[in-house]
């Protein structure tokens, strides 16, 4: 319990702040966003700009994304909804952190860079989070579909923990839901609800017109791509929305690896390899114990 304690105080160490304000009545069962709004991470009011018209604006990002739906009342719901929540910033702020390697996986697997925002949808960037389905990690796995793609648990290593690999085999998933799919917001339901649901409300839609399949899904699935939408819009047009975006004192950048050639804690390899023990923390959620195993890999920040 230690480890998730000082994994979550960590976070607000490591973004800068002018107070040393940490956490505000930590508890155990908090939701990742109780953590991140209680973050002190300076300003992110809201701008009121009453002259950009939200539809032509969306529809001007969308003719240059990848992954482009039709903007109508649905859309700018969640859009309205996504606004208006105060720790959205500090979401952003995080993506920052992770952009580099979620756009170098992106890359690698030939698939488009505005799924990075995906990652948001799923888990706000929560590496540890989990659903009530039994999901977990960035980008929120299940056990069977994650153990498809590469990914396992055992008492101290918790794989879907792990931000390198998770991404890894979200981006090999996405990939395969491509091939299957060819329509990427059909793409986006699937990854949330299974391509069986997906194809059943195709075949009972009679078409693969997305907002025509739409209907036939779960209200989970139905909101889950014009979330996205939302999230890709609000990122790709942040300074329409907020005056300042928290920011990491890193990036993904800096982050380096080596594997652990015996047991030892994290305390000892903070110590032997005079590393910051917070940073330590902040980027092996994978490593669930304060015992660091034999054999296992961890990222470091010098």
């Amino acid at each position: 319990m230690l480890k998730f304690t000082i994994f979550f105080a960590l976070l607000s160490q490591l973004f800068f702040s002018q107070e040393k304000e940490f956490f505000i009545d930590y508890e155990k069962d908090k939701k990742w966003i109780k953590k991140v709004e209680s973050f002190n991470m300076g300003s992110t009011d809201l701008i009121k700009n009453k002259i950009v018209n939200v539809k032509e604006y969306f529809n001007y990002v969308n003719s240059k994304a990848a992954i482009s739906i039709a903007y109508n009342d649905v859309i700018d719901q969640h859009i309205n909804r996504y606004a208006s929540y105060k720790w959205l910033p500090k979401i952003y702020g995080l993506l920052d952190f992770y952009t580099p390697l979620f756009e170098r996986k992106l890359k690698e697997y030939g698939l488009p860079q505005e799924l990075k925002y995906l990652a948001i949808v799923e888990s706000n960037l929560n590496p540890q989070a989990g659903s009530w389905a039994g999901a977990s990690g960035l980008w929120q796995f299940m056990p069977a579909t994650g153990g498809q793609f590469g990914l396992a648990k055992s008492s101290t290593i918790n794989l879907f923990y792990d931000p390198y690999l998770s991404t890894d085999a979200a981006c090999k998933y996405l990939q395969y839901l491509y091939k299957f799919f060819k329509d990427w917001n059909l793409v986006l339901s699937a990854y949330n609800s299974g391509e069986g649901r997906v194809l059943k409300a195709i075949k009972k839609a009679g078409t693969k017109d997305y907002w025509t399949v739409r209907q036939y899904l779960p209200a989970e699935t139905r909101a889950y791509a014009p979330s996205f939408h939302a999230v890709r819009f609000i990122g790709e047009s942040y300074s329409l929305y907020f005056k300042s975006k928290p920011v990491l004192k890193y990036s993904y950048d800096h982050v380096k690896e080596f594997k652990v050639q015996k047991n030892t804690t994290f305390n000892d390899l903070a110590k032997l390899n005079q590393l910051n023990l917070t940073t330590l923390y902040f980027l092996n959620p994978h490593i669930v114990t304060e015992v660091v195993p034999k054999n296992s890999f961890i990222y470091y920040i010098k």
